[in-house]
């Protein structure tokens, strides 16, 4: 999952967790998660959460609305 996060949040990017889930379930490949999977959404938004506890994302909380992520 990581991985596709960077991915999705390459060129400066910000974008909230469910944007980065969007943007990764429209890439044409094998996903991260099976199909299978109740939450994905979460799965990527953990992720993100994980990244960013490893200096990897920073983050801010967008008005009123969910952390918005990019790469440090």
């Amino acid at each position: 999952m990581n991985e596709f996060i960077l991915y999705v949040l390459r060129d400066n990017k910000q974008l909230s967790s469910i944007d980065i889930f969007d943007e990764i379930d429209k890439i044409p490949c094998k996903k991260p998660w099976s199909n299978e999977a109740k939450t994905p959404e979460n799965s990527c938004s953990a992720g993100c959460y994980r990244m960013y506890v490893k200096n990897i994302l920073d983050r801010d909380k967008s008005r009123d609305g969910p952390y918005i992520y990019w790469i440090i």
